[in-house]
């Protein structure tokens, strides 16, 4: 996938509404989740109604998944930083603490080579 510059103000507008993720969740979506729809080109709406290509089972994805997609949308993220910032990601959003899910993922999607947030 060639790296498509995602800004993370968009993503609130497209995706206003994340919410915890939940072990039976096939609906909706988290602040990570934003990302992989966005790059889907799945709209908000559409994953509240459960629609989602074939292969993907869901807008909540774990740690190493979103770490993946991180590095998809920006390649200039190392390996390392992109799993740490997805971790963060992750635990905020399911602590239902969007604000700063939504600032470290800013932070990924922004990250170059020499930044210094953790």
């Amino acid at each position: 996938m060639d790296s498509k510059k995602v800004d993370v103000n968009v993503l609130r507008d497209l995706y206003p509404n994340p919410k915890p993720s939940e072990p039976t969740a096939t609906c909706g979506y988290c602040v990570g989740g934003t990302l992989m729809a966005y790059l889907d080109g799945i709209t908000a709406p559409m994953v509240d109604d459960g629609q989602k290509p074939n292969w993907r089972v869901h807008y909540f994805p774990r740690v190493p998944e979103l770490a993946e997609i991180l590095q998809e949308a920006n390649h200039n993220l190392p390996e390392p930083m992109a799993e740490r910032y997805a971790d963060f990601i992750t635990r905020l959003n399911d602590r239902k603490r969007f604000s700063f899910a939504w600032s470290y993922l800013r932070q990924a999607l922004e990250w170059e080579e020499g930044d210094k947030h953790f």
